[in-house]
């Protein structure tokens, strides 16, 4: 992500967008070409604003989780940070620990299930340093994924591992404890690509010679097996899915974005497409668009669909 993304952050729901910036919260209608919050209210020391599936607001304060319900409301504490929510089926999970590099200390995976008490998931101990969750749909289930930085059995110095587990509603169960993927990776999501199929892990890694790759992998198993690599795509930093569709983030001389998706017969990376400069916040649609707030004025601009082009 682009240093500048971070003077603010974007919630994007079905029915409403939420934007926390300069310690305010600013809750309005989906945009179109100008975009202007209905509802404000203070918002210090917050962030990660997220929507979960009833449509709820949720934002992190330090170790806090509230929810906006026309005002704050303080739902859970956690005993160090809050670095990530990831909505889920029936509650939220939870990522607390401490930011360090290459990957928080002492970090926590919790679940607080819906108008329930938040709970340790067992299986994903604090000394995995789990720096990203995310979900994968598969014929056997949903599946939490986590991002970790760890030594395995395999592969004794510490390195960034992708770790898949069978969820059962606050519970997991190891399916893939994979020691890494084939070369060392930045970035790791899930998305469908395929209609029809099992998702796909797609990963942003860096071969032998120091190049950087889309990859894609399918499920076979218990495991993956790589399926396609992208030419270099050198700058790349980060990955976002959106179901049928990733976005590649990367800098080079100027911030661009670059779509993955799957034509019928292959995969395809779109032509890289620049970001505006600076931009004030940005948030991927679930069409695969994604869109950027600038200041002055809060003008919602299109930077790319699905194929890398422009809409």
């Amino acid at each position: 992500m682009p240093a500048a993304a971070d003077l603010a952050q974007v919630a994007v729901g079905p029915r409403a967008w939420a934007v926390l910036r300069d310690a305010e919260l600013l809750v309005g209608p989906p945009p179109s070409d100008q975009w202007r919050p209905q509802r404000r209210a203070a918002a210090a020391d917050c962030r990660l604003p997220t929507w979960d599936r009833r449509g709820r607001l949720w934002v992190a304060r330090g170790g806090e989780l509230l929810r906006w319900t026309g005002r704050w409301e303080v739902i859970d504490r956690r005993g160090a940070p809050i670095l990530q929510i990831l909505p889920g089926p029936g509650g939220l999970v939870l990522l607390s620990g401490y930011a360090a590099d290459p990957a928080p200390v002492r970090s926590r995976v919790w679940w607080l299930p819906d108008g329930g008490r938040a709970s340790a998931i067992g299986g994903i101990p604090p000394t995995w340093r789990t720096w990203r969750l995310g979900w994968a749909a598969h014929p056997d289930g949903v599946r939490l994924t986590a991002c970790v930085h760890k030594a395995t059995r395999y592969w004794r110095v510490p390195h960034h591992g992708y770790f898949v587990f069978l969820w059962r509603s606050g519970r997991v169960e190891p399916c893939w404890l994979g020691s890494r993927l084939a070369r060392p990776y930045l970035a790791a999501v899930h998305a469908t690509l395929r209609p029809g199929r099992a998702d796909r892990l797609v990963s942003l890694e860096v071969d032998g010679a120091g190049e950087r790759r889309v990859a894609v992998y399918r499920p076979i198993g218990f495991g993956y097996e790589h399926e396609w690599d992208s030419p270099p795509v050198p700058g790349g930093s980060d990955l976002h899915s959106g179901g049928n569709w990733v976005l590649l983030q990367g800098l080079t001389a100027v911030p661009w974005v670059r779509g993955l998706t799957w034509d019928g017969q292959q995969y395809r990376l779109g032509e890289p497409q620049p970001e505006p400069a600076p931009p004030a916040a940005q948030a991927a649609l679930p069409d695969g668009r994604l869109v950027a707030f600038t200041s002055p004025g809060w003008v919602t601009l299109v930077l790319s669909g699905p194929s890398g082009g422009n809409r």
